[in-house]
């Protein structure tokens, strides 16, 4: 998850995006890549959540960051201001 904060930084969304911008905003073009080694384990990890959870694969689906990814994104921000 660090590293996909890193990636997302200026992008990180505190409202809701569909995980091609999320993708794209982190400079990552591989499709698969991205998926099998940020968004599923920030999703596994509840850092991020469905939108639309009923639809999994609804062409409406976006995603947003949970209470735990708000958190994550604060202890960031503060350990870089460091």
């Amino acid at each position: 998850m660090l590293f996909l904060y890193n990636k997302l930084r200026r992008s990180l969304p505190a409202h809701k995006s569909h995980h091609t911008r999320l993708r794209r905003a982190g400079g990552l073009s591989d499709k698969k890549n991205f998926l099998k080694n940020y968004f599923i384990p920030a999703l596994n990890g509840e850092f991020l959540e469905m939108t639309i959870p009923e639809k999994p694969s609804s062409r409406f689906q976006k995603y947003r960051l949970t209470e735990k990814g708000i958190e994550l994104k604060k202890e960031l921000k503060k350990s870089e201001q460091k």
